[in-house]
């Protein structure tokens, strides 16, 4: 799923299991490069990524640019990527994680 141009997707109580990405995000990538559109503004509560994996950047969810996001009640298991093995955020972003589960996620190359 990309989220960009000011999208305000909300999304609640699913399941995001085995999603494979060649760039950003293994099941979710957002990015406001466009950010004269508006905010974008991607709400993730009560959700499971499992099993995911990306070749670059975020095995679950990779964000860029400026916006911000909210992910709550998140359970992430197993997922895998070059850079940010769970969630990737790169460039002026303001994030609210809460209550969240990170567990058995990997790099398959180490951050410097």
């Amino acid at each position: 799923m990309m989220n960009q141009h000011a999208s305000s997707t909300t999304i609640k109580k699913s399941q995001f299991v085995t999603n494979e990405a060649l760039v950003h995000g293994g099941p979710m990538f957002t990015d406001d490069a466009a950010s004269q559109f508006g905010k974008t503004a991607p709400v993730t509560q009560e959700c499971v990524f499992y099993n995911n994996t990306n070749s670059l950047n975020g095995g679950a969810i990779a964000n860029y640019n400026k916006y911000s996001s909210m992910i709550e009640n998140r359970r992430s298991t197993q997922n895998e990527a070059k850079s940010g093995e769970s969630i990737s955020h790169r460039l002026s972003l303001t994030s609210q994680i809460t209550q969240c589960e990170f567990t058995r996620n990997s790099e398959t190359v180490k951050s410097k």
